[in-house]
């Protein structure tokens, strides 16, 4: 359980920053200056945390 608190809680803070970039983004019009849409962002979070997430739990 103690592993699995580790692994979930830098995570959950690095979605929320991700979450706040995407907002920061619409909210300023910065859509054309954004190397990656908004509405990216978000997806591309999730993808790369599910493969590290799943990269830690093959590695034991």
């Amino acid at each position: 359980m103690q592993e699995l608190l580790l692994l979930l809680a830098p995570s959950l803070f690095a979605a929320s920053i991700y979450m706040v970039l995407s907002r920061i983004i619409r909210v300023s019009k910065g859509e054309e200056r954004s190397p990656v849409p908004a509405r990216w962002i978000t997806r591309i979070f999730v993808v790369g945390d599910v493969v590290a997430i799943l990269g830690q739990a093959t590695d034991k």
